[in-house]
């Protein structure tokens, strides 16, 4: 990443991240148009919802999160209508501002929209409000290697945890700590492991086969988040174009009597939806050999768990329900939630993406339509003379690998905030166990302790006040931002630039526009040479000093497999000698001047990506880097 190019040292000390997040609920008291709301920090545009219309209500219930966000002091959030030109109007706006957001808290309100026109209103229409949800947090990252006791502890006793936290959590909560979990283990290569029990777990408490996996369960929720996390790529090279044509075409779909506009021909559109469904169940059975290799060895050995548990019959239905019930279906019925599509559909593409859905998760659940949905009884000799493809289907993704494979990596470039949070939700939870949970759960509620003691005893985080921030504009972030965080060099580190790091510590806020000073201390130590490696100084307990943070504990630090946990020091041991005709400070100078046109670039590049603003022909870009250059060279 980006941020991993600048900063590749980021993940070997303190850092303070601030996140965002803030969930788009619903809107009312709006004319039956078609709206989408904006996101503003300050006055920088972030994102956007799709575009719904108002129908009995207007409801987006999306949510966007921000990770290690600089400071802001307002959100902005502006809703728009679209016109029939494409164009987009302003309906109002609201703000929140940072200061009124208790930190770690969700707020939950109806915001008034106020309207940017001059035109009045008359007395009885109601201000138009919007739904929204925000939550602010700032969280104390600590380097990966502090983190080692508590992932040592979750690769081996990360179901006896869910087990023990499950009844008190809300379905919210379930889901936010299997995202957790999942996001860690994957990084370590024992996601899969921690799925196959869970998923056995909830196996022996459901003793109605048909109501497996339809529940919410942390095995549940945990199942939807790996299936989206492996097999994002399998669902849109399976089923992407096949969204794409729906909404590219004009036909009618519409097979409900009670629904169908006069003049629409109705066996035209039997017809119609037949074909989709047709296309729809070829693509996906034709897909089974490009079924991502981590969710088949996860089917497989599920499969065999419940051989192996005596209750075979039940494989098939779990199976089914989770690649049909939780990924298929719902992708098919609101394919922007999987982004197959950045388009919220109309109502007569929403039909049609209903009755495939409603037609496909019949077959996965062999049964046929009746009763209520007796319109849809046309399809059902589509489904009857399905069900041994669906069979075939089922066995192929559950089949074991004939080969080995390599289990799929997701580099995750906030393994430290995703650390961090769960740290911050189990020391939450905790709180609220009886003695008899937290004696079940063994050494985490000491393991927590640790981890709160050494965050409480880190010198305070200069947070910059909302004074120093500006208005937000470019100008008054020049004119009232503070220093960057500068990068102290002492004279035992000077010769280690040769490796080609460079040693930083977060002492003061930062500024908007990243200029940047280079402070010298004395020698905290004897000063060593290029040859004698023993004096340079390597002992965590030496660093932890440095850096005011308590020693890594000894015991209980084994290893990890997949994602090595890297020495924070490991950077300061000297490697090969000087080059050839310089002398020291040459060396120190050179690397130096690499270093700054890596940044130099790095500046550039995030610039143009998140504000358009081209770094080679922007004369306020070049002024900014120009100066930059200069204030680091000198």
């Amino acid at each position: 990443s980006l941020s991993h190019v600048v900063d590749p040292l980021k993940e070997e000390r303190v850092q303070h991240d601030q996140s965002l997040t803030l969930w788009i609920v619903e809107a009312k008291h709006l004319p039956k148009k078609r709206y989408f709301v904006e996101l503003l920090l300050d006055n920088m545009f972030c994102c956007r919802t799709v575009t719904k219309p108002v129908t009995e209500m207007l409801f987006w219930g999306e949510h966007f999160k921000f990770w290690d966000l600089r400071s802001f002091h307002k959100i902005r959030v502006v809703l728009r209508r679209e016109n029939k030109n494409k164009k987009a109007c302003v309906v109002g706006e609201t703000e929140i501002l940072v200061k009124d957001l208790t930190l770690g808290q969700e707020h939950e309100h109806w915001y008034n929209l106020t309207s940017t026109s001059s035109q009045s209103k008359p007395h009885n229409v109601k201000e138009p409000q919007i739904r929204l949800k925000v939550k602010l947090q700032i969280l104390t990252i600590l380097p990966l290697n502090y983190y080692e006791r508590l992932l040592t502890y979750l690769a081996s006793k990360s179901i006896d945890l869910c087990k023990v936290l499950e009844p008190q959590l809300s379905v919210r909560h379930k889901e936010e700590l299997a995202s957790l979990l999942l996001h860690v283990l994957q990084d370590f290569q024992k996601a899969r492991g921690f799925l196959e029990e869970i998923v056995m777990l909830d196996v022996e408490k459901t003793e109605d086969p048909s109501l497996l996996f339809r529940g919410n369960s942390i095995a549940t929720k945990a199942v939807d988040i790996y299936m989206k996390l492996i097999g994002s790529k399998y669902l849109k090279n399976t089923l992407g174009l096949f969204i794409k044509d729906i909404y590219d075409n004009a036909q009618e779909f519409e097979v409900d009597t009670t629904r169908i506009v006069p003049g629409e021909d109705y066996t035209t559109n039997q017809q119609n939806m037949r074909m989709k469904v047709d296309k729809a169940w070829a693509l996906i059975l034709s897909s089974y050999p490009k079924f991502p290799p981590d969710l088949r060895s996860l089917f497989c050995r599920i499969r065999e768990r419940c051989e192996e548990a005596g209750r075979p019959e039940i494989s098939k239905k779990m199976i089914s329900g989770s690649i049909f019930l939780r990924f298929f279906c719902p992708a098919i019925m609101s394919p922007s939630l999987f982004n197959l599509t950045n388009e919220y559909p109309d109502e007569r593409i929403s039909r049609c993406l209903i009755i495939t859905a409603k037609v496909i998760q019949n077959l996965a659940n062999f049964t046929k339509f009746e009763g209520k949905e007796d319109y849809m009884s046309f399809m059902n000799e589509f489904v009857e003379t399905s069900i041994p493809n669906m069979d075939l289907f089922l066995s192929m993704i559950s089949k074991p690998m004939e080969t080995e494979f390599k289990t799929a990596e997701i580099y995750n470039s906030n393994i430290g905030n995703i650390l961090s949070s769960l740290h911050s939700f189990l020391s939450e939870k905790l709180e609220g166990l009886s003695e008899d949970d937290k004696a079940e759960l063994g050494s985490l509620p000491e393991i927590l302790s640790e981890l709160d003691e050494t965050c409480q005893n880190l010198p305070p985080f200069p947070y910059p006040s909302l004074d120093s921030i500006g208005d937000g504009t470019p100008s008054s972030r020049r004119r009232k931002g503070g220093s960057l965080p500068a990068i102290i060099v002492t004279e035992n580190q000077r010769q280690e630039l040769k490796n080609r790091s460079l040693t930083r510590e977060k002492t003061c806020p930062a500024d908007s526009y990243g200029y940047c000073a280079v402070q010298t201390q004395p020698p905290s130590s004897p000063k060593t040479s290029d040859t004698d490696n023993d004096e340079v100084i390597t002992e965590n307990n030496e660093v932890a000093r440095r850096r005011s943070l308590p020693a890594v504990p000894e015991e209980n630090t084994a290893s990890i497999p997949g994602r090595q946990m890297s020495d924070p020091t490991s950077y300061m041991s000297p490697v090969g000698g000087r080059r050839a005709g310089r002398s020291e400070d040459e060396d120190v100078q050179q690397l130096a001047l690499e270093k700054l046109g890596i940044l130099r670039s790095a500046i550039g590049a995030f610039l143009f990506t998140h504000t358009g603003r081209n770094p080679k022909s922007d004369e306020e870009v070049l002024e900014m880097l120009d100066a930059l250059s200069t204030a680091l060279k000198d």
